[in-house]
């Protein structure tokens, strides 16, 4: 699913940069043709950013065939080595071996979602710093619609 969102929020921002790149061509105002600009660099630089973060995303797919096959191994381990036995100091270190064997399966499993949780402090990080982004494009946008209006009304409005 993450994998899926970030292609779009990378296909949102690069729509979008090409969006602003047609509107600096089609519009009719040269005065704003920077502005332009300025929205298809940041828009290419966040989708950039957001494709390199999908690349250090570790693989969250997981093969559920890897651990029913451990625990058929190790149940029909456990059913050959035990259910004829009558040494119980066997029987219980099989036991202990089979707890062993089940804890480093946990372990596994545990460090691989550190992982995947790191990535996505990672990802989330990322995501904080693009929201800032925006809203400092947000605020460039604004101080240019300020001075627009100030200019406005020292000359009046122009004529279309």
């Amino acid at each position: 699913m993450t994998k899926h969102l970030l292609d779009l929020l990378e296909f949102l921002e690069h729509d979008l940069a090409d969006t602003y790149q047609y509107l600096k061509v089609r519009s009719k105002i040269s005065h704003l043709s920077s502005l332009y600009d300025y929205m298809v660099e940041h828009s290419r630089e966040h989708a950039s950013q957001i494709k390199g973060k999908q690349a250090s995303l570790p693989n969250m797919e997981f093969d559920d065939s890897t651990i029913m096959l451990f625990q058929k191994n190790l149940k029909q381990m456990l059913v050959e080595y035990l259910v004829d036995r009558a040494d119980d100091v066997a029987v219980v270190t099989k036991m202990v071996d089979t707890e062993r064997l089940l804890g480093d399966l946990y372990g596994s499993l545990s460090k691989r979602f550190q992982t995947i949780g790191q990535a996505y402090n990672g990802l989330a990080d990322t995501m904080d710093r693009l929201a800032r982004d925006e809203d400092d494009h947000r605020k460039r946008i604004l101080k240019e619609l300020e001075s627009l209006k100030l200019i406005r009304d020292a000359l009046g409005p122009r004529e279309e």
